[in-house]
């Protein structure tokens, strides 16, 4: 599927929800042909089954079990555990984009583009 000539798509990553929503919000006093908020991740919590384990007893295999409040494989969880969401261990310093695990997209007419382009570099989004 293409766009029409006359639009154009911003894609956007941000580090936090509250930052892309509040683009989102600022966004919608332009005349917006299509835009939406998702959390992207490597290992998306949806997909792992929900329980809580108990850190005390030793009945989890890593520390993306106690993170994610989920069960896992040791397998599973090894891989998950090297992830930084898991770990806090890098906060993506500098010019790299660990952390930016929220992507705003929005489609605009192109005479809207220049300045709905603006409102999400003044809320943070990195292009």
């Amino acid at each position: 599927m293409t766009m029409p000539n006359n639009e154009k798509a911003i894609i956007a990553g941000f580090k936090t929800m509250r930052d892309a929503e509040q683009a989102l919000e600022a966004l919608k006093k332009l005349p917006v042909v299509d835009m939406r908020v998702n959390r992207m991740s490597e290992h998306p919590i949806e997909e792992l089954d929900t329980d809580p384990q108990n850190a005390i007893t030793g009945d989890f295999p890593g520390l993306a079990n106690a993170v994610y409040n989920t069960v896992m494989d040791l397998n599973s969880s090894v891989l998950v555990n090297a992830d930084p969401s898991a770990s806090g261990l890098s906060d993506g310093g500098g010019d790299n984009n660990i952390g930016t695990d929220v992507v705003l997209t929005v489609v605009v007419n192109e005479d809207q583009f220049a300045q709905a382009k603006q409102i999400v570099q003044q809320h943070g989004g990195q292009f």
